[in-house]
């Protein structure tokens, strides 16, 4: 006989398994983010420095007017939002790793979208960090609107862990940008490669970063918050060997949840519950080394119970969105793929 919790898991398991997944774009080269537009129409950027617009039938066009951008190992184009005034302004954000000389550095802009044209029009740099390095790795680069329309990037390590610690500098870092006087500051430190963010129900920025080997967190970032890094993990250095002081100390912030082993978390949404009522709430991340959706349960303050969703069946999962109509969203970076997945009518 099976046990209670067995029903239950697999009673929550069930909209996975009679869920209907469709591919919406394909052919894409190292695709990064996807942002949804109120006319039913998204935005796909691609890493190798690519945005394209998609209309609600499917129809591409790649749009021209993108800054110079520097395409090495992690870096490229990269994250992609539409504002919340969108249907008024058609203003869109994206980050990017900006050439510098021969270095590269985390940069935000702001744009007039015109897919019509197939234009960025009035492109504006509204943050830089003020260090380059030419390191290729852990650029960060999600950017969440505040619904007061102030902006937080994080920006990761760029593999240099002392320099999170380190409050002059924009390094291990997410930073608060107000968009009209253009000015930032750091919003919270101590992270290592925060590639998921996003607002849960109350607007409280909630992120997922990649730890070490093991180790990865989710973290809701407070204003002034120290997340540990690289002082405490729960991660070891790659092939043995112990990080910092330990996975705890007075007065650096604990995690909302932990992968040991790690799973590579990239992109992340909490959930409405407009289209699966009972994952209200819930907060889904992909994993780019598990290739599987990862759906954790609120437990107070905290998150926990994770169910893998699709495991093995999508390849390298870099984002994960809602849509306007409570379908999700998910880019297979491994496939080249966007997919959408909707309950099976």
């Amino acid at each position: 006989m099976p046990t209670l919790m067995m029903l239950m898991l697999l009673l929550l398991a069930m909209p996975a398994q009679g869920a209907n997944v469709q591919v919406m774009a394909d052919n894409l080269e190292n695709p990064w983010a996807l942002a949804f537009m109120p006319n039913g129409g998204f935005l796909v950027s691609e890493r190798i420095g690519r945005l394209s617009c998609y209309d609600r039938q499917g129809n591409k066009q790649t749009l021209e007017g993108l800054p110079d951008i520097r395409v090495r190992g992690q870096g490229g184009l990269l994250d992609v939002i539409t504002a919340k005034d969108f249907a008024q302004t058609k203003r869109i954000y994206f980050t990017y790793s900006e050439p510098v000389g021969q270095l590269g550095r985390t940069a935000l802009a702001v744009a007039k979208l015109d897919c019509g044209a197939g234009m960025l029009r009035d492109v504006t740099k509204l943050y830089a960090q003020e260090e380059a390095s030419g390191s290729n790795v852990h650029f960060g680069s999600r950017v969440v609107e505040r619904d007061n329309g102030e902006l937080l990037v994080t920006i990761g390590d760029r593999g240099q862990r002392h320099l999170a610690q380190d409050p002059q500098r924009s390094e291990g870092k997410i930073m608060l940008i107000n968009p009209k006087s253009q000015k930032a500051r750091v919003w919270s430190m101590g992270h290592r490669n925060p590639q998921g963010a996003g607002l849960d129900l109350e607007g409280k920025l909630v992120a997922g970063e990649h730890g070490p080997q093991g180790g990865d967190e989710v973290n809701r970032p407070k204003d002034g918050g120290n997340y540990g890094w690289p002082l405490v993990t729960y991660g070891e250095e790659y092939g043995g060997g112990r990080i910092g002081i330990g996975d705890a100390a007075e007065g650096l912030e604990q995690p909302m949840f932990h992968w040991t082993p790690s799973i590579a978390p990239s992109g992340l949404m909490i959930y409405s519950g407009k289209m699966f009522p009972q994952w209200r709430g819930h907060l889904f991340t992909g994993s780019l080394k598990y290739d599987y959706i990862s759906k954790l349960t609120p437990q107070g303050t905290n998150y926990g119970e994770e169910m893998r969703l699709f495991e093995g069946e999508y390849i390298r999962i870099r984002d994960i969105r809602e849509a306007p109509d409570g379908s999700i969203w998910f880019i297979a970076e491994g496939e080249g793929r966007i997919y959408r997945w909707a309950k099976d009518n």
